[in-house]
Protein backbone atom coordinates (compact mmCIF):
# COMPACT_ATOMS: atom_id res chain seq x y z
CA UNK A 1 0.00 0.00 0.00
CA UNK A 2 2.85 2.34 0.81
CA UNK A 3 3.99 2.53 -2.81
CA UNK A 4 0.61 4.01 -3.81
CA UNK A 5 0.60 6.62 -1.05
CA UNK A 6 2.14 10.05 -0.56
CA UNK A 7 2.33 12.37 2.45
CA UNK A 8 -1.24 13.63 1.85
CA UNK A 9 -2.81 10.19 1.46
CA UNK A 10 -5.13 8.93 4.19
CA UNK A 11 -5.47 5.17 4.29
CA UNK A 12 -8.90 4.02 5.49
CA UNK A 13 -9.22 0.36 6.32
CA UNK A 14 -12.09 -1.79 7.55
CA UNK A 15 -11.49 -5.24 9.00
CA UNK A 16 -13.68 -7.47 11.14
CA UNK A 17 -13.36 -7.09 14.89
CA UNK A 18 -12.33 -10.11 16.93
CA UNK A 19 -14.62 -9.28 19.87
CA UNK A 20 -17.99 -8.17 18.58
CA UNK A 21 -21.73 -8.61 18.87
CA UNK A 22 -21.42 -10.84 15.79
CA UNK A 23 -19.08 -13.18 17.71
CA UNK A 24 -21.51 -13.42 20.62
CA UNK A 25 -24.45 -13.96 18.25
CA UNK A 26 -22.53 -16.83 16.58
CA UNK A 27 -21.56 -18.35 19.93
CA UNK A 28 -25.16 -18.18 21.10
CA UNK A 29 -26.46 -19.57 17.79
CA UNK A 30 -24.06 -22.52 17.89
CA UNK A 31 -24.13 -22.88 21.70
CA UNK A 32 -20.35 -22.99 21.56
CA UNK A 33 -18.80 -20.81 24.25
CA UNK A 34 -15.20 -21.88 23.71
CA UNK A 35 -13.27 -18.68 23.16
CA UNK A 36 -10.33 -20.72 21.93
CA UNK A 37 -12.49 -21.65 18.91
CA UNK A 38 -13.80 -18.16 18.16
CA UNK A 39 -11.70 -17.66 15.01
CA UNK A 40 -13.03 -20.91 13.51
CA UNK A 41 -16.61 -20.10 14.52
CA UNK A 42 -16.46 -16.64 12.99
CA UNK A 43 -14.83 -17.96 9.81
CA UNK A 44 -17.57 -20.56 9.39
CA UNK A 45 -20.68 -18.56 10.37
CA UNK A 46 -20.00 -14.85 9.85
CA UNK A 47 -20.71 -14.42 6.16
CA UNK A 48 -24.04 -14.64 4.34
CA UNK A 49 -23.15 -18.17 3.28
CA UNK A 50 -21.87 -20.69 5.83
CA UNK A 51 -18.38 -22.02 5.44
CA UNK A 52 -16.61 -18.98 4.02
CA UNK A 53 -13.09 -20.20 3.21
CA UNK A 54 -11.37 -17.13 4.67
CA UNK A 55 -12.53 -14.67 7.30
CA UNK A 56 -10.01 -12.88 9.46
CA UNK A 57 -10.75 -10.92 12.60
CA UNK A 58 -8.52 -8.43 14.37
CA UNK A 59 -8.18 -7.15 17.89
CA UNK A 60 -7.19 -3.51 18.37
CA UNK A 61 -3.62 -4.68 18.91
CA UNK A 62 -3.81 -6.88 15.83
CA UNK A 63 -4.91 -3.91 13.72
CA UNK A 64 -2.08 -1.82 15.18
CA UNK A 65 0.37 -4.61 14.32
CA UNK A 66 -1.06 -4.82 10.79
CA UNK A 67 -0.44 -1.08 10.36
CA UNK A 68 2.86 -0.95 12.24
CA UNK A 69 4.64 0.76 9.35
CA UNK A 70 2.11 3.60 9.30
CA UNK A 71 1.10 6.37 11.67
CA UNK A 72 -2.29 5.32 13.01
CA UNK A 73 -4.60 8.34 13.39
CA UNK A 74 -7.87 6.60 14.26
CA UNK A 75 -8.99 3.17 15.43
CA UNK A 76 -12.56 2.39 16.43
CA UNK A 77 -15.49 0.03 15.97
CA UNK A 78 -18.87 0.43 14.36
CA UNK A 79 -21.80 -1.52 12.94
CA UNK A 80 -24.12 -3.70 14.88
CA UNK A 81 -26.87 -4.91 12.61
CA UNK A 82 -30.05 -4.01 14.53
CA UNK A 83 -32.71 -5.69 12.40
CA UNK A 84 -34.32 -9.10 12.24
CA UNK A 85 -33.00 -10.74 9.07
CA UNK A 86 -36.24 -12.23 7.66
CA UNK A 87 -38.24 -8.99 7.68
CA UNK A 88 -35.14 -7.02 6.60
CA UNK A 89 -34.94 -9.06 3.38
CA UNK A 90 -38.54 -7.92 2.71
CA UNK A 91 -37.56 -4.26 3.34
CA UNK A 92 -39.26 -4.36 6.74
CA UNK A 93 -37.09 -2.87 9.45
CA UNK A 94 -37.96 -4.68 12.67
CA UNK A 95 -35.41 -3.98 15.36
CA UNK A 96 -34.23 -7.00 17.32
CA UNK A 97 -36.22 -7.12 20.59
CA UNK A 98 -33.14 -6.83 22.80
CA UNK A 99 -32.15 -3.56 21.05
CA UNK A 100 -35.52 -1.80 20.96
CA UNK A 101 -35.19 0.23 24.15
CA UNK A 102 -31.69 1.55 23.56
CA UNK A 103 -31.22 5.28 23.45
CA UNK A 104 -29.04 6.68 20.64
CA UNK A 105 -26.20 7.31 23.10
CA UNK A 106 -26.36 3.73 24.43
CA UNK A 107 -26.51 2.45 20.85
CA UNK A 108 -23.34 4.40 20.07
CA UNK A 109 -21.62 3.00 23.17
CA UNK A 110 -22.60 -0.53 22.18
CA UNK A 111 -21.16 -0.05 18.70
CA UNK A 112 -17.95 1.36 20.17
CA UNK A 113 -17.50 -1.75 22.31
CA UNK A 114 -19.01 -4.54 20.22
CA UNK A 115 -19.09 -3.30 16.63
CA UNK A 116 -18.34 -5.82 13.89
CA UNK A 117 -16.26 -3.43 11.79
CA UNK A 118 -12.92 -2.25 13.11
CA UNK A 119 -12.10 0.96 11.28
CA UNK A 120 -8.64 2.43 11.00
CA UNK A 121 -7.19 5.56 9.50
CA UNK A 122 -3.47 5.84 8.92
CA UNK A 123 -0.92 7.83 6.97
CA UNK A 124 2.69 7.48 6.06
CA UNK A 125 4.97 8.23 8.99
CA UNK A 126 6.79 11.55 9.07
CA UNK A 127 9.97 12.52 10.92
CA UNK A 128 7.94 14.35 13.59
CA UNK A 129 6.00 11.16 14.42
CA UNK A 130 9.04 9.43 15.96
CA UNK A 131 9.43 11.83 18.87
CA UNK A 132 5.80 11.61 19.98
CA UNK A 133 5.24 7.92 19.30
CA UNK A 134 4.16 5.74 22.21
CA UNK A 135 2.07 2.59 22.03
CA UNK A 136 0.04 3.71 25.04
CA UNK A 137 -1.00 7.07 23.61
CA UNK A 138 -4.76 7.16 23.02
CA UNK A 139 -5.96 7.55 19.47
CA UNK A 140 -8.51 10.22 18.72
CA UNK A 141 -12.10 9.09 18.47
CA UNK A 142 -14.37 10.79 16.02
CA UNK A 143 -17.80 9.34 15.38
CA UNK A 144 -18.57 11.94 12.71
CA UNK A 145 -15.71 10.52 10.66
CA UNK A 146 -17.64 7.32 9.97
CA UNK A 147 -21.16 8.55 10.64
CA UNK A 148 -22.52 7.10 7.39
CA UNK A 149 -21.42 3.62 8.44
CA UNK A 150 -22.85 3.70 11.93
CA UNK A 151 -26.01 1.70 12.50
CA UNK A 152 -29.28 3.44 13.08
CA UNK A 153 -32.21 2.53 15.26
CA UNK A 154 -35.55 3.63 13.77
Amino acid sequence: MKKYMNEKTVLKLMVYSKISMKLFWIMNHTQSWEFSAMDELVAHYSEAREGSPVTYTYSNQGAKDLLKDFTLTYLGKTHIFPYQIGPYKRNEYEVEPYLRDLTPSRWSELEDELGWHLLAEARLPSASDDSAKTDDAPLPTCHKRFEGMRGKLP
